[in-house]
Parts: C-alpha cells; sequence; structure tokens
C-alpha cells in the first residue's frame, strides 16, 4: 500500500517486494505453485495459477483484511502472506524503503535505499578487494522505466583484488535463471555492479566507461539501456547508464 503522499509507489514496492522474495529465506519460493497456469486474456500477464477454492477463499480474506488495515494509516506498508499446504498462515511485514528517482534521456531509472545497502553489505564482505555482480531489475518498456531490484554476488570464478575485478561466469546463467523464475519472470537482467576500494572515488574508470559502452551495445537489441552500479565507501554510489539510441554511444552518472 502506498503511502499518503505516494512518495513510493506500488510499482517500487512491487519491486521491493521481488527483492524480499529473492533474498529472505522465509519468502523463498512464495511465488511457487505445484499445479499448472492457465492463459485466461489475451494479456501478457495472462497466466494465472490454479488453486483450489478454499485457498482462494482464506487469501482473499486475507487480502481485504490486508487492505482495510493499510487504509487506516497514510504510511507505506509491506505485508505478505503465506499459506501452507497444512493451512498455516504465515505473515511477513517490512518497512518500504525511500525511492530515488533518476531521468537519465527517455528512461527513469528507479532504486531504493534496501539496494543501496545490500550492495554495500557485499562490498564490504569482501574487502579490501573489490567485488561485484549482475543487477535485476524490472523493465517496463512502455513507460521506459528501470526499477532497480538486487544485485548479485560475485562468481566463484570471479577475479578480484584491491585494484581491480573481473565478473566470473560459473553457474551464473542458472542462478539467473532461477532468480527470474522465483519472480514468475517479472525481474530480468538489467545490468552490473562493482565496488571501489575504501579512499576511491565512485566515479567510473576508463574500464568501466568500456565496459558500459560494450553493454549498452549488447542490451540495445533488446530495447533496453545499460545500467552500472558503483559502491564505494561510507554508503557512496554511482550509476553509470548507456542509452537506447542507434548509432551512439553515451553514458550519464549520477552520484549519491
Amino acid at each position: 500500500a502506498e503511502d499518503a503522499d505516494r512518495a513510493v509507489t506500488l510499482r517500487d514496492l512491487e519491486a521491493q517486494y521481488h527483492r524480499l522474495v529473492l533474498t529472505e529465506a522465509s519468502l523463498s519460493g512464495h511465488l511457487a505453485t505445484t499445479n499448472s497456469g492457465i492463459r485466461y486474456t489475451g494479456s501478457c500477464r495472462s497466466l494465472t495459477n490454479r488453486i483450489p477454492a478454499i485457498n482462494a477463499a482464506i487469501l482473499s480474506a486475507l487480502a481485504a483484511h490486508g487492505i482495510t488495515t493499510a487504509l487506516a494509516t497514510d504510511k507505506t506498508t509491506i505485508a505478505i502472506w503465506t499459506l501452507n499446504q497444512e493451512g498455516e498462515v504465515r505473515l511477513v511485514r517490512r518497512s518500504a524503503s525511500p525511492v530515488t528517482r533518476i531521468k537519465l534521456g527517455e528512461w527513469t531509472i528507479s532504486y531504493d535505499t534496501g539496494l543501496l545497502d545490500q550492495l554495500s553489505l557485499m562490498r564490504n564482505s569482501k574487502l579490501p578487494n573489490e567485488t561485484g555482480g549482475v543487477l535485476l531489475g524490472i523493465a517496463d518498456m512502455s513507460r521506459k522505466s528501470l526499477h532497480v531490484v538486487c544485485g548479485m554476488p560475485q562468481p566463484e570464478d570471479s577475479r578480484a583484488s584491491k585494484y581491480g575485478f573481473e565478473r566470473g561466469i560459473n553457474e551464473l546463467a542458472q542462478q539467473v535463471k532461477t532468480a527470474v523464475e522465483a519472480t514468475l519472470y517479472q525481474v530480468r537482467y538489467i545490468g552490473e555492479w562493482h565496488s571501489h576500494p575504501n579512499k576511491v572515488s565512485t566515479m567510473p574508470s576508463h574500464v568501466d566507461l568500456t565496459q558500459i559502452i560494450w553493454l549498452g551495445t549488447e542490451l540495445q537489441n533488446e530495447g533496453l539501456p545499460a545500467l552500472m552500479a558503483i559502491a564505494g565507501q561510507e554508503g557512496r554510489f554511482a550509476f553509470v547508464f548507456s542509452p537506447v539510441r542507434a548509432g551512439k554511444d553515451e553514458e550519464a552518472q549520477d552520484g549519491n
């Protein structure tokens, strides 16, 4: 549920929900189903799940209660109910994270403090070496928006030191595929992230700029811009962006 002034929208909350599904053990498999899906319309999200009528009744009642509770306050709400096979209901409630939006050309990039905290934790865990991985997010082509959902940890075959980082590929394709399936294909690969060591600026290096130009040419075939996040010391971040533009490559940066 949005807050009163809609500073954090439902689209922002959906992105944060998907990060919870991918990072919290208690929500692992929250969208999984053992039943086959059915298509009920011609829309892009027409595939829905078959569930027993009694489960639909229980979940509908929980949803109605959740809406009533959310409307009683002006605060943002994330509440997730899980119904297991024995009929037990588990509730996970989380605070929404503040969202930053960057307008870069025709595209809007949205990310929240929860994402930055996650990247900072992965950075700090590998110090004094650099680290990095891929970025997963939600791409809306019609609205030209990217919601950055989460970053993945470095593959085991990555090469890292105090002076540089080269992301590996070991089991990465399968890990991304698993994450995409866990969100019912709502998230996808949208770019890369890496860290800079202490006492080093988050400004992109020559190697970083070369990579974002290459990444832009790769994703442009899918109609997507390329995105790179750089995590630095004391919560400093930079985002490097390569827009979709035929025959041209350019980068825009935003520091936080």
